[in-house]
């Protein structure tokens, strides 16, 4: 265990409230972003790695209340795809146990350069407005024996209909899971780019990975805990910061476009994995 500061912990009180807040915006549980504020801070990677996912749980908890409200969430595709994810993140877990430190934070980085890729070159979308208010989400070819067509109405009223590859997600979101529970990550980080690769809107597919981050958590978090990798009293100070944050940030989501949105968290991937290989050189 590090010895920490009165001013280190108020430091990190406030990263994990920007934290909170950049995570709800993007759908993610935050563990992509407080694993490498935790290893920058001296934590040992198995510890920042099960820190770290029982603190997404409670940030994925708050976020879902959010998008609950604005009605964002494809409940019947996130339960389901749930059912392969958290198989993966128990076995996840229980794989952090064969590998060391060091190579698990560069796999950490390797994962972040991935899924900026992913992200990028995510489907694009004809989106047409009509004046019963329903927006069709139409992605250059059809899925004909493993698709599912989806309708959903928002807060505000308007349908929203698009389709959903199950080939593609379900045995992505099983993949998902499984680094969820090895990197402490929640798997909302590969949830929301298998999403938008899978059929849903980039605003569906933030508030369909809440849910799924909120139950992927909890299965990693009792998978940790059983291999004693949870230190108790960081979470007295980082869950409540990720929750204030997260509020904050779920709110703030619905100002932005799907374009900007893609961006952001592209360009917050690449960053974050150069800052983990650099520490090796400074």
């Amino acid at each position: 265990m590090i010895r920490m500061s009165l001013l280190i912990y108020v430091l990190l009180v406030i990263t994990t409230v920007i934290i909170g807040f950049i995570s709800a915006m993007i759908g993610i549980g935050g563990g992509i972003l407080l694993v490498p504020t935790l290893l920058f801070l001296g934590f040992d990677a198995h510890q920042a790695v099960g820190i770290s996912v029982t603190a997404v749980m409670f940030t994925g908890v708050s976020s879902f209340i959010e998008y609950f409200r604005q009605k964002r969430i494809d409940w019947k595709l996130g339960l389901l795809l749930e059912l392969v994810t958290v198989p993966g993140a128990i076995l996840g877990a229980y794989t952090t146990t064969f590998i060391t430190a060091a190579f698990l934070e560069i796999l950490f980085a390797l994962l972040l350069l991935i899924n900026s890729v992913i992200v990028l070159k995510g489907h694009h979308y004809s989106e047409t407005g009509h004046s019963s208010g329903t927006w069709h989400y139409i992605k250059a070819g059809h899925h004909r024996f493993f698709g599912i067509r989806r309708v959903l109405i928002d807060r505000d009223g308007k349908n929203i209909e698009y389709v959903v590859n199950l080939a593609l997600v379900l045995p992505a979101c099983f993949l998902a899971g499984f680094a969820a529970g090895f990197f402490g990550i929640s798997g909302g980080v590969l949830k929301v780019p298998v999403l938008i690769a899978g059929g849903l809107p980039v605003n569906l597919a933030t508030g369909t990975s809440s849910l799924m981050v909120t139950i992927t958590a909890f299965a990693a978090f009792m998978t940790h805990a059983s291999l004693e990798h949870i230190n108790y009293v960081y979470i007295l100070f980082i869950a409540p910061s990720l929750v204030i944050g997260a509020q904050i940030g779920a709110r703030f989501s619905q100002r932005v476009s799907s374009k900007n949105l893609r961006f952001f968290i592209a360009g917050l991937y690449i960053l974050l994995a150069c800052l983990i290989v650099l520490q090796y050189f400074i």
